[in-house]
């Protein structure tokens, strides 16, 4: 059995101006998302775990530092965690986006032209974890809003087209269970 604890990383520039990020359009976080990637803190604090793992793009990189100045873990940066790749359709305003692309958050199979879909993304990040189980106990990850997405559908049992369009806050935390690679239980901290 395993539990961790799943945050996205504090808002960005390019959250803040609707550009899609996925890969390749990284940006640092505004003032905002240092403020809560700090606050998120005080939520994670009194637990006791054994890593914390996040995604290796500058954005969760820079949330993960500023969480373990307090936190003190032992850090790891993984590219599973990864945001979706959007390919030829990374840093463009998301409104746009939908326009280019009618299947933009409506199909969970539809590869983005030189990137990736979201269900790739759902299957890499969610192996990356059931791998985790056996050899931590409690785990810190820092992700993105994709990565949570499919780890909701996964968690709750769900069809992933279901939820490819949900709302994911950069101060969400989720707690969440499995057990011999199957999910058990799942609860959002703070949405």
């Amino acid at each position: 059995m395993i539990e961790f604890y799943i945050t996205r990383h504090g808002e960005t520039e390019n959250n803040k101006k609707k550009i899609s990020q996925g890969q390749r359009a990284d940006s640092s976080l505004t003032e905002k998302g240092i403020i809560s990637a700090k606050q998120k803190i005080k939520k994670l604090k009194n637990i006791e775990f054994d890593i914390l793992i996040s995604s290796d793009l500058g954005r969760a990189k820079e949330t993960a530092k500023l969480i373990n100045e307090e936190l003190n873990l032992r850090l790891k940066f993984s590219k599973e965690l990864r945001e979706v790749d959007f390919g030829d359709f990374s840093g463009i305003k998301t409104d746009e986006l939908r326009n280019m692309c009618p299947q933009y958050k409506k199909k969970v199979d539809y590869i983005f032209p030189n990137g990736e879909s979201y269900g790739q993304v759902r299957k890499r990040s969610i192996n990356y974890i059931k791998n985790l189980e056996g050899k931590y106990n409690k785990v810190l990850l820092i992700t993105h809003a994709g990565v949570i997405r499919g780890m909701f559908a996964f968690f709750k049992k769900i069809d992933y087209n279901n939820v490819l369009d949900m709302k994911i806050s950069n101060d969400v935390i989720i707690r969440s269970v499995i057990d011999k690679g199957e999910p058990v239980e799942f609860e959002f901290i703070q949405e």
